[in-house]
């Protein structure tokens, strides 16, 4: 059985999509309509099988699915992670992480990731930054302040969650000390889209070391 040290993929693999995908109400065989099988899996383990390799048989338990796609001129990574039950084969999204080839600008969100960009501009999504752990999910090195957006509906899937998007923002070539320095020509390496609890957003007592503020990507 072969197992795979490092992700590459190849130009002539990837998926042509129009959009990013960003909602925790699609199943597992709604990412299939819209990307195609999954490219790459990530075992509980750490360890990355190809697609041939994983179906082979082997009795891993499955932490991540990885698809390719183009979004505009940018080659993009799309991790995702089901919430998967015993017996289920069509699971819901619980996480999603995307990585694009180059950092894109906060004001090109709206370019290469629209169904984001939508999520962010909600009358429901709440902006913050932050400099406490706001997701587990990032890999790439995280600047001591992290941009957050909570978008305060229920997703059907997870009755009682919200969806928490994430962004790993960086300067031009440095990292983000302070959040006054997050604005349109900030530079986004990674999105994380997942489940969060419940934060009242009103009373400053309950949003621990969230700082709201006003929606930069309006």
């Amino acid at each position: 059985m072969k197992k795979i040290t490092t992700v590459l993929i190849l130009i002539s693999c990837l998926l042509i999509a129009q959009t990013a995908f960003a909602s925790l109400d699609e199943k597992r065989s709604d990412i299939t309509k819209k990307y195609g099988e999954y490219r790459m899996v990530l075992d509980d383990r750490g360890r990355i099988w190809t697609r041939a390799d994983w179906e082979a048989g082997n009795k891993e338990v499955a932490e991540t699915y990885i698809y390719y796609y183009m979004a505009k001129d940018v080659k993009v990574q799309m991790d995702v992670m089901y919430a998967e039950k015993k017996g289920d084969k069509d699971p819901y999204v619980r996480a999603q992480r995307f990585t694009p080839d180059w950092a894109i600008q906060v004001k090109e969100l709206k370019v290469y990731f629209p169904e984001i960009f939508e999520l962010v501009t909600d009358p429901e999504a709440k902006v913050f930054t932050t400099r406490e752990k706001l997701t587990k999910n990032f890999l790439d090195e995280k600047s001591p302040v992290t941009l957050g957006v909570m978008v305060a509906k229920e997703p059907k899937s997870v009755p009682g969650m919200y969806t928490l998007i994430a962004f790993n923002v960086k300067g031009e070539g440095t990292l983000i000390k302070d959040p006054k320095m997050i604005n349109g020509d900030s530079y986004i390496s990674e999105i994380v889209v997942e489940r969060t609890i419940k934060r009242n957003t009103v009373d400053p007592t309950d949003t621990k070391n969230w700082n709201f503020q006003e929606n930069l990507f309006k």
